[in-house]
């Protein structure tokens, strides 16, 4: 594919991909979670090696 046509495709994928619907990560219990409470919380195991 040359310059000129990838140029010439290059807007269309641009205005195709803000088309797009929203990842289905935006309706995961965790993130809902982390919305109704307003905080994120962080937790680490005692047991976990170092690095």
């Amino acid at each position: 594919m040359n310059v000129a046509r990838l140029l010439g495709v290059l807007p269309a994928l641009m205005m195709a991909s803000t088309m797009v619907e929203p990842p289905a990560a935006a309706d995961s219990p965790t993130l809902n979670k982390i919305k109704c409470s307003g905080a994120i919380t962080i937790g680490y195991r005692e047991a976990s090696i170092h690095i």
